[in-house]
């Protein structure tokens, strides 16, 4: 979904009796006419701050997605039973949750926020990291047709915001646009699990 999708329908949710029907095509252009306007002007540039804290929602709940990183054994530093990797440039890593090398899960932990230690004997081969992933933030100079991939949970970020947005001034539709952010996200872990996403990983026959 593109980010200038998400905030139409944020707008749209927030301000049901308006027309402000979009296509793909014309999204940067409605954005821009719609900036203008001192109606919603105001709301989108708040879109901003509240879509950046729903994706930190999405990640406390592990519905962020999950990918696989390579690591070579040889480029590790050998430290006794374990190989060490500073992870600290791959700053799309929110979380590591499993370590494999030729199909068998390895034991490992955290060092620090960003080196790991993996139980491994010597030998040669790549570990394959599968983490969750971190969502990029947007500012305001991002573009509206910034694509914004979660799978099917990418609506419920509109309710959020709306929740987010209308908080201190019309609260009774605030609480129940977050009750419906909430629901969907339980509905998508209780169709999909908590490895729903991960099952792509998996599918590259690389495990």
């Amino acid at each position: 979904m593109l980010l200038g999708e998400i905030k139409l329908q944020a707008l749209m949710l927030i301000f049901p009796n308006d027309a402000l029907e979009y296509s793909e095509d014309n999204i940067e252009e409605l954005i821009y006419n719609l900036k203008a306007s001192n109606t919603y002007s105001s709301y989108l540039s708040a879109s901003v701050g509240a879509i950046n804290r729903a994706f930190g929602s999405i990640e406390q709940r592990g519905l962020s997605g999950k990918d696989m990183l390579e690591l070579e054994l040889k480029n590790g530093t050998r430290q006794g039973e374990y190989i060490s990797f500073d992870l600290n440039d791959h700053t799309e890593i929110l979380k590591v949750s499993e370590v494999y090398l030729n199909g068998a899960a390895l034991d490992f932990y955290m060092l620090t926020d960003s080196i790991i230690n993996i139980k491994t004997a010597k030998g040669v081969g790549e570990i394959q990291l599968i983490y969750l992933k971190r969502l990029k933030r947007i500012n305001q100079a991002t573009s509206e047709r910034h694509e914004i991939k979660l799978d099917a949970i990418e609506d419920a970020i509109a309710y959020f915001v709306k929740s987010d947005l209308l908080l201190g001034e019309r609260a009774d539709e605030a609480v129940t646009a977050r009750n419906i952010y909430e629901n969907m996200l339980e509905e998508y872990i209780a169709k999909n699990g908590d490895s729903g996403i991960f099952q792509t990983v998996y599918s590259l026959g690389r495990l």
